[in-house]
């Protein structure tokens, strides 16, 4: 597998474990939550996409370093609106 195929391999794989991690239910986090992929992170936000108090940035990093429960509390505490 070439560098990029790997990167995109990542890439994918931290897509579906946000993906199913946002499935769950983040307590203090009442509107729905997207994201797209933006220069190795991840963009999530909620309402309007260009709206910068309601988005957030997580890294691949952060997505392959943290468990479920660390990933949702750091979500939690980027978009809460409490």
């Amino acid at each position: 597998m070439g560098d990029l195929e790997k990167q995109r391999q990542i890439g994918r794989d931290c897509a579906n474990r946000l993906s199913a991690v946002l499935a769950g239910n983040i307590p203090g986090v009442k509107e729905e939550i997207r994201f797209s992929y933006f220069e190795n992170s991840f963009r999530l936000w909620q309402g309007d996409r260009g709206n910068p108090e309601r988005t957030a940035y997580i890294s691949v990093e952060q997505i392959l370093t943290l468990n479920d429960e660390e990933l949702s509390n750091l979500i939690y505490s980027s978009l809460s609106e409490e």
